[in-house]
């Protein structure tokens, strides 16, 4: 698996929009069909608050790493964040 360092961002990037979207479920609901897909409500926030935490707190060798774990990368591309 061959994953650049800009697919990662782009899929922080996506990840960090959802983060405050109004337009995602409002509370964790693990019979929602759209919380399922995502695992994100707008109660639910794994972030502490804080925006482009991916940026600060990993290194781009962690975040490759990320996509190392089968589980992380088959679930990426079934969402299509990654071709």
């Amino acid at each position: 698996m061959d994953v650049s360092e800009e697919q990662v961002l782009n899929i922080m990037q996506e990840l960090e929009s959802m983060l405050h979207s109004k337009n995602i479920v409002l509370k964790d609901d693990p019979s929602n069909t759209e919380y399922q897909r995502t695992l994100l409500s707008q109660s639910h926030n794994t972030s502490n608050g804080l925006s482009q935490k991916h940026l600060t707190e990993m290194t781009e060798e962690e975040r490759k790493q990320l996509l190392q774990d089968p589980s992380i990368y088959k679930f990426l591309r079934y969402l299509q964040y990654i071709e």
